[in-house]
């Protein structure tokens, strides 16, 4: 796997080179170290060298092979061409740089590399438990393309350590009871309400059921859950429960004019959540199959 991870030698930064140094990246895997000067002169070189240098000393465990940049210029811009020109498979950003203040705040960088890179992203927080490991993930499905490419992803490419569950859980959203109340007093659909949304959490059930055979086979601990809830509210929900190290979702597709648009399940768990995010997009054959299905 082609990693690129960005750092400007911040606490929050740190995080993306901790949370690799968890991942039981192989020989053959690339962490390319990316430093971007925001500014000119000596200091800013300086502290682009520290940076470098702080990231080195914190993937000194992983058997990855190292490389490090730097570069000049606005940091995002950067980030982003050096993902598309090197090219990456995975980015790694921490939530945000050294002068955010808010908690739950996105830096700027975060937030357009995450919205506009080619290729996944991780935003990386601390491990929660403070250990050396990945030992809870969450990933969100809803049945859709997008939330398969991520199953797939995260089984098939995603260095998760052996026995490191995986926690598969699908949000169906419950009418209101207003709405409820609603269609019994003028309709009479009472039953018809009851029997859809059974048959939507019975859908719900086949699909995570699909999921489980594709994660066992890989040799992956696997369990479900459905819950009703607010799709993002209860991912969230979720992933603070288990105590999660990593939630995975997936991006809304591409839609032919501008890069990938997040959807706002995707937004809220990169702004909201506790632990780590990983945002999956479709690239090469997927993102074509994603381009025909939007035309048709």
């Amino acid at each position: 796997m082609r990693i690129l991870y960005a750092t400007d030698g911040s606490e929050h930064a740190l995080a993306g080179a901790r949370f690799l140094a968890a991942l039981p990246l192989e020989a053959s895997s690339t962490v390319h170290v990316v430093s971007v000067e925001d500014g000119t002169g000596e200091e800013a070189t300086r502290a682009s060298e520290a940076a470098l240098h702080v990231a080195d000393a914190a993937l000194h465990s992983s058997a990855a092979r190292k490389e490090a940049v730097m570069r000049r210029g606005n940091p995002a811009e950067q980030i982003l061409a050096e993902a598309e020109a090197w090219p990456a498979d995975l980015v790694v950003v921490g939530p945000r740089g050294r002068s955010a203040i808010a908690r739950f705040f996105v830096g700027s960088v975060a937030e357009r590399v995450v919205a506009h890179a080619p290729c996944s992203v991780l935003l990386a927080r601390p491990l929660l438990r403070g250990s050396a490991a990945v030992e809870q993930v969450v990933l969100g499905t809803d049945g859709s393309q997008s939330a398969a490419q991520a199953a797939d992803w995260l089984r098939e490419r995603f260095p998760l350590p052996g026995m490191c569950p995986v926690h598969l859980v699908s949000i169906v959203v419950p009418m209101n009871a207003a709405s409820a109340s609603r269609m019994t007093l003028v309709s009479g659909m009472a039953d018809l309400f009851v029997t859809l949304g059974q048959q939507e959490q019975d859908a719900a059930r086949e699909h995570l059921d699909a999921l489980v055979g594709a994660f066992q086979t890989a040799g992956r601990p696997v369990t479900t859950e459905v819950r009703a809830d607010d799709p993002a509210g209860g991912l969230l929900a979720v992933a603070e429960e288990r105590g999660a190290d990593l939630l995975v979702v997936g991006s809304r597709g591409y839609n032919g004019l501008d890069r990938f648009l997040l959807g706002s399940v995707s937004e809220k768990a990169l702004r909201h959540a506790a632990c780590s995010v990983l945002v999956v997009r479709p690239t090469g054959g997927d993102m074509e199959r994603d381009q025909e299905s939007e035309e048709r």
